[in-house]
């Protein structure tokens, strides 16, 4: 039964070590109201860390205006606050997701408020909240072993696998972009995305369900509130998996398959190419049988899968 591999998904400590600018997630990188836009009233604490609980996509303008804003009222009605924090896959205390300034402030020349899907984040300003609203950092590491920092857009996932599209779990099919909101396109969020994945087995922007980052050590999965219905808008063109099963990640690997083309359960062995491995199906479809994770799989050998890590608030 092919499984992942954990010392690249949890590995965000090696990265941010290889990398030469720390990146922070603590309080000292405190924003004031003063920074926000001055024409928006902020309606929640001015700092930057404020742990009050609130859901990424209903407490987040992901288009800046008030047009489809925040169906949420957990950060108030600012379009300068936002929901900011990552998939936690250990206990940490307080609130997984926590209203907050962005970094830098919302607006000007030098706002990380004005970051959206597929900007780089500087590297002195790599917070957990460097990004709009509505976006997440995340940070990859490249087959030479540097480190870039982008930001990533929160979606609304949908199951979805193959034979192209033409076998789904759940009540909501509605491809692998996106789930009955939220999807990874301009229509619904800012940035730059790449191709739509599509049912037709067309590969790019998929909403990749947040549970896959939060296994544990020990192969449990860490669910949480958010786990099955809160996603991030990643292109699978852009990332690599070990597809020749040689213990490492080069150019000569493949990019991350269209959950359309990828079947439920694997064909055992240390074959990766399931469902649950690409963050296509929740967690209750997502071991390589196609069973629910909750309890760790026997030993097998790890297949290695180049992924975004993220930074939760502390």
């Amino acid at each position: 039964m092919a499984r992942l591999n954990w010392a690249a998904m949890l590995g965000l400590a090696a990265s941010c070590a290889s990398d030469p600018t720390p990146i922070n997630n603590h309080a000292d990188a405190a924003v004031t109201a003063a920074d926000a836009s001055p024409d928006a009233a902020v309606d929640a604490s001015p700092d930057a860390a404020v742990a009050i609980a609130c859901d990424p996509l209903a407490d987040n303008d992901f288009l800046g205006s008030d047009v489809g804003g925040k169906t949420g009222t957990a950060c108030g009605s600012s379009l300068a606050v936002g929901c900011y924090g990552a998939f936690a896959h250990t206990s940490q205390p307080g609130p997984e997701f926590i209203c907050s300034l962005p970094f830098g402030g919302y607006t000007g020349s030098n706002a990380t408020g004005n970051l959206v899907e597929g900007s780089s984040i500087p590297a002195g300003a790599r917070f957990f909240n460097s990004c709009a609203p509505g976006y997440i950092m995340a940070t990859t590491d490249d087959t030479q072993g540097s480190m870039q920092a982008d930001c990533l857009a929160f979606c609304s996932p949908s199951n979805s696998f193959g034979p192209l599209g033409g076998a789904n779990v759940g009540t909501v099919a509605s491809g692998p972009n996106g789930g009955v909101s939220h999807h990874c396109n301009t229509t619904d969020a800012r940035g730059t995305f790449g191709t739509a994945a599509a049912p037709d087995g067309t590969n790019g922007e998929h909403c990749v369900f947040g549970w896959t980052f939060q296994i544990e050590p020990s192969e449990n999965v860490h669910l949480t509130q958010y786990s099955d219905t809160v996603g991030v808008c990643i292109d699978h063109t852009k990332y690599q998996y070990d597809s020749n099963n040689d213990g490492m990640i080069t150019a000569a690997d493949a990019t991350w398959p269209a959950c359309p083309t990828v079947p439920l359960a694997s064909t055992g062995g240390d074959d990766p190419l399931f469902a649950g491995n690409f963050g296509c199906v929740d967690h209750l479809h997502g071991r390589s049988d196609g069973t629910a994770w909750g309890t760790a799989p026997s030993a097998v050998s790890r297949v290695l899968i180049q992924r975004p890590h993220f930074i939760a608030p502390r």
